[in-house]
């Protein structure tokens, strides 16, 4: 099970430690537990709202989230089911090995990410257990490219995402999975799937270009290893969570044109 953030609704000024924790309680019983129950591992990434990365004057604009994050999630780590290759940095960057599935997960909290967490993504992508694995994939909350109306602006995307692609490409990541737009697309640019996960809580967003409404989405994700000379493969399927129909893919705008002027073709 992987989760693209924003799990509770912290970046609120005045927040108490009691009130971050109540949500993280909350978090716990309603979704993670469940999860733990029915033998799922489970990888996320930290959001805006759950630990956001921002900066100014050299300190952590939401400082108390961050701690309030660590304090829940550290000792849960070795129940979420998940062999880790690299924990010294969790919650908020970690990688696994599960079977032939390499994960990395950085945090993008935040639109800049750090150049010692670049570094160490491009470390950690050029490792043996990366290297090994037969798909890498790469979590994060914020997109690479801006997908959903209301999400356009420079803060609302990684900045140097031609950079962090390039870095992604080079790593033989397959995939970049990302939160925060809160809506479904699967989009391809240059060598790399830009999946964006949509919203099972609240605002859930229209795509750019759609005349769809926003809705509530659940995605799937097959990983086909290569075989009998057959290359490996990705699929992603998405629910609508009210009806829980599949989204077809002609549902979708065939693609995606960035405020930037990036085209992101629709995969199939």
């Amino acid at each position: 099970m992987l989760c693209g953030g924003d799990m509770v609704a912290g970046q609120k000024a005045g927040l108490s430690p009691a009130q971050l924790a109540a949500m993280w309680a909350a978090f716990e019983r309603q979704l993670l537990l469940p999860l733990r129950r029915a033998g799922l591992p489970v990888a996320f990434t930290l959001g805006n709202h759950d630990a956001s990365g921002s900066r100014a004057g050299g300190r952590y604009t939401f400082a108390e989230d961050r701690k309030a994050a660590e304090r829940f999630w550290r000792p849960r780590q070795d129940q979420l089911g998940l062999r880790f290759v690299d924990a010294g940095r969790f919650p908020f960057a970690y990688s696994v090995r599960q079977a032939d599935l390499f994960l990395l997960v950085w945090d993008a909290s935040a639109p800049l990410l750090p150049a010692e967490q670049i570094a160490w993504a491009e470390r950690s992508l050029a490792s043996e257990a990366a290297r090994s694995a037969q798909a890498r994939l790469v979590l994060g909350h914020l997109p690479l490219q801006a997908i959903a109306r209301g999400r356009e602006s420079p803060g609302e995307v990684l900045q140097q995402a031609d950079v962090l692609q390039r870095l992604l490409e080079r790593g033989g990541a397959s995939a970049y999975i990302s939160g925060h737009h809160h809506a479904f697309f699967p989009g391809r640019s240059g060598q790399l799937d830009l999946l964006a996960l949509g919203a099972l809580g609240h605002g859930p967003r229209r795509l750019l270009g759609s005349g769809q409404p926003p809705r509530h989405t659940l995605t799937l994700i097959d990983l086909f290893w290569p075989r009998d000379g057959l290359p490996g493969r990705r699929t992603y399927t998405s629910y609508d969570m009210t009806s829980l129909q599949r989204i077809r893919p002609a549902e979708l705008p065939a693609q995606i044109t960035t405020p930037g002027g990036r085209r992101l073709e629709r995969l199939a």
